[in-house]
């Protein structure tokens, strides 16, 4: 495989057809912006259809802005190329610009609307913790000027202080628990603190590092294992991710060396489990229609990652479909739909094979072979290389309809090009 060149397309096409140009964020859904359905500011306030705003394509700019922006380091470290550190100065100003705008300062918004100020009121664990890890990983390049870093820093801390202040947990912007928030504890806690700390210089979030890293560090990691042989309840493929980049953090710059090996131990049983988990997880699975399910035929439940190639259906690749979810909300509402993002946005999931195919066949692979590989295990990377050529020999990832085809493309090229380096 051409590794490079795979990296380049996927930066590309992120960087031409989602990258939405006045706010210099990403969004979900290439062709919503500019078909006209980005929400206004009055439904973003309504929380309109649901507070994290999924359907919408203004979802997950700051998830996957910031992960995107890592893999973008990545590849500058290999290649040197100027296109690539443009592209991470202009990704770094919307990310910015987002957190600029955040009321009350500290809160990590999904998206800031095009007038500069209007978001979602909901957030999540995720958004805020990839938030730190793009960051920590941007501070650390060559890519990253000196003013950047000082605004980088000073958006860590403001984040920081809002939850100290809600005791280490992820809310809302009226300080109510976030839909997808929790309290951030253990290793997700740890990688967040040593982030903040290489990020501004500040020492306390050292000293409170320190301070909570005493704590069993098994156990640590058992909260995010649980018990069993797969991934916890609720993981789907952001989880395993969003744990595996966070244990990246603690794996690179902890200053104990004999923490260092247990992180990467860690980060490599997220992948294992990664692999023998189905896809798409129960709790992440959408009500499928029975159209929807026939169009799908064995793609609906995939045994793991690794099968995933195997129940490829080209038919179903770079569907155009109609993701007009204004229209949908209302008839979800005329429904008396139950109230809550969850069963909403599988719902809306599952009228869409196209999106569900590229969910199953391209999105949550590419994640998985991402983690393998992010784990610098030999064994892992041989396990997944088979699957990973095969994705790309069978795929165009021009006609890829989500953003998270084209940012799992790109951040697995990258690992898989420095692996050749």
């Amino acid at each position: 495989m051409d590794w490079r060149t795979i990296a380049r397309i996927a930066r590309r096409e992120i960087a031409e057809r989602f990258l939405e140009p006045q706010t210099k964020q990403l969004v979900t859904y290439s062709e919503q912006w500019k078909k006209g359905l980005i929400p206004t500011p009055r439904e973003a306030y309504l929380g309109i259809p649901n507070g994290p705003s999924y359907s919408t394509g203004v979802e997950d700019a700051t998830l996957r802005g910031n992960a995107f922006l890592a893999s973008l380091c990545d590849e500058y470290d290999l290649t040197y190329d100027g296109e690539v550190k443009t592209l991470a100065h202009t990704l770094f100003e919307g990310i910015r610009r987002t957190q600029d705008a955040a009321e009350p300062p500290g809160f990590v918004p999904r998206f800031v609307l095009p007038d500069g100020r209007s978001c979602y009121p909901n957030s999540s664990g995720d958004q805020h913790t990839i938030l730190f890890y793009g960051l920590w990983r941007y501070v650390k390049s060559p890519i990253a000027t000196a003013e950047q870093k000082r605004a980088a820093a000073d958006i860590t801390g403001r984040v920081m202080d809002r939850m100290r202040k809600h005791g280490w947990r992820i809310v809302s912007k009226d300080g109510t628990n976030a839909h997808a928030g929790g309290q951030l504890r253990g290793t997700r806690l740890l990688a967040v603190l040593l982030a903040a700390f290489k990020i501004t210089g500040d020492n306390q979030w050292l000293e409170i590092f320190q301070h909570e890293v005493h704590e069993d560090l098994h156990a640590m990691v058992q909260q995010i294992l649980g018990d069993g042989p797969g991934m916890p309840p609720g993981g789907g493929f952001y989880g395993p991710q969003q744990h595996a980049e966070l244990l990246t953090i603690l794996a690179e710059d902890d200053l104990n060396w004999d923490r260092r090996a247990f992180f990467r131990n860690a980060r490599k049983e997220i992948a294992e489990r990664f692999l023998r988990d189905p896809i798409p997880t129960e709790s992440h699975c959408p009500t499928y229609s029975d159209e929807c399910k026939e169009a799908l035929g064995e793609a609906a439940h995939i045994p793991s990652p690794l099968d995933a190639p195997k129940h490829f259906r080209p038919e179903l690749w770079g569907m155009e479909e109609d993701r007009d979810w204004r229209k949908d909300y209302q008839r979800w509402v005329d429904m008396d739909g139950e109230p809550g993002p969850s069963p909403y946005i599988k719902w809306w999931l599952g009228l869409r094979p196209g999106i569900c195919h590229e969910r199953n066949c391209s999105i949550s692979p590419l994640v998985a072979y991402h983690v393998c590989l992010l784990s610098g295990d030999e064994e892992l990377a041989k396990t997944v290389a088979e699957p990973l050529e095969r994705h790309f020999d069978t795929t165009d990832i021009t006609q890829a309809q989500k953003l998270g085809s084209l940012t799992g493309a790109h951040a697995v090229a990258v690992l898989a090009m420095g692996r050749e380096a």
